[in-house]
């Protein structure tokens, strides 16, 4: 196991608030960040932006010290990179996590994020798991502003939310406008 390793794996599309402060949490817990970016292929129709790109934005970012493509089940590259620590958002804690296993394997550990703002692409039928969002609040307002919290459903129409700013949602994105 490698003690100063923190790995985190994702599809990111878009490099939002959500992600910077996970990738910001994983690296408070060890002392090397390595990130892997799923292929197209591996997140299928939840790659919105090609995998060039994506792999890009997080290679960008000056937390991560190593970021490459995953293109196999996760757990095959947790077990042949050995983290100490995987780290993931919090609104997969209630959810399976096959990392579990992998990490147990020998010795590390898997690790939830605090998750007190909530931004993710996932999905659970036609309820947006993100279904919490605060606005971008410290991007748009230096502070979380309790009057932006907005939940939704997505129905498979674009509806729009109206609060101290506009969102668009559609089947797979919220767009601020």
């Amino acid at each position: 196991m490698k003690r100063d390793v923190v790995f985190v794996a994702g599809t990111f599309n878009v490099l939002h608030p959500g992600h910077l402060r996970l990738l910001k949490f994983a690296k408070e817990n060890g002392s090397r960040l390595v990130v892997g970016v799923f292929t197209d292929r591996a997140a299928g129709v939840a790659a919105h932006v090609p995998q060039e790109f994506r792999l890009e934005a997080v290679k960008m970012n000056g937390l991560v010290d190593e970021a490459f493509f995953v293109d196999e089940p996760v757990e095959d590259v947790i077990l042949r990179l050995k983290p100490a620590l995987v780290v993931k958002g919090k609104e997969h804690k209630t959810r399976e996590n096959p990392e579990q296993k992998a990490v147990e394997s020998y010795g590390g550990k898997l690790l939830f994020s605090s998750g007190d703002v909530v931004f993710t692409s996932l999905e659970s039928g036609d309820v947006f798991a993100g279904a919490t969002l605060n606005c971008f609040a410290e991007a748009v307002h230096g502070t979380p502003k309790s009057h932006c919290k907005v939940a939704y459903r997505i129905v498979g129409k674009i509806q729009r939310i109206e609060g101290c700013c506009s969102w668009r949602c559609d089947r797979r994105r919220v767009h601020l406008v």
